[in-house]
């Protein structure tokens, strides 16, 4: 298990809305296109979605992919009108969130860019596709799904084998 440590970011000085701008760009210039935010503060709801296309056994498609920034609390200072004094209150801390998402996208797009890692293999958890019944998910939650549920069955194929050999005829001394 992996054990979390005091969490990065807590102080940055980077407004979520700037992180937000940096982010965007930073697909952009990545060749990243379709960059949508959806943001629901009030519901702690942040997703970030995007598309980018990739050549698959020589061929282009274009994948789309979502991620979530985590949500990180902190100690907060508020007004609270009703009892006409200031409460500390646990709330999340957006700038925090978003300055760990973009530091993740940005050494994932590197790896990429650099011939690390193919963006498959770094995203394939976050590209969205459909179940039969027309619902959208993520890779890695249909996976995780079925490994929770315990159905996930993979098939391995075989390769051929070659095998040398030397066929000795009855009789021959050889």
């Amino acid at each position: 298990m992996i054990i979390s440590k005091k969490p990065p970011y807590s102080s940055t000085k980077a407004d979520p809305e700037k992180t937000q701008m940096d982010i965007t760009r930073l697909l952009r210039e990545y060749g990243c296109s379709g960059v949508q935010w959806t943001t629901v503060y009030d519901r702690n709801e942040v997703k970030l979605a995007f598309t980018v296309e990739v050549e698959v056994r020589g061929v282009k498609k274009q994948l789309l992919v979502q991620v979530e920034p985590p949500i990180f609390a902190a100690k907060r200072r508020t007004w609270n009108p009703k009892a006409g004094r200031y409460d500390i209150v646990m709330a999340p801390n957006w700038a925090q969130s978003f300055r760990m998402l973009f530091w993740w996208l940005k050494a994932k797009l590197e790896a990429v860019a650099y011939g690390l890692t193919s963006f498959e293999k770094e995203f394939l958890s976050g590209v969205v596709t459909s179940l039969p019944d027309g619902r959208k998910i993520t890779v890695g939650d249909a996976i995780l799904n079925q490994v929770y549920e315990g159905r996930l069955a993979l098939e391995e194929k075989a390769e051929p084998r070659t095998v040398e050999s030397t066929v000795i005829e009855e009789g021959s001394s050889g």
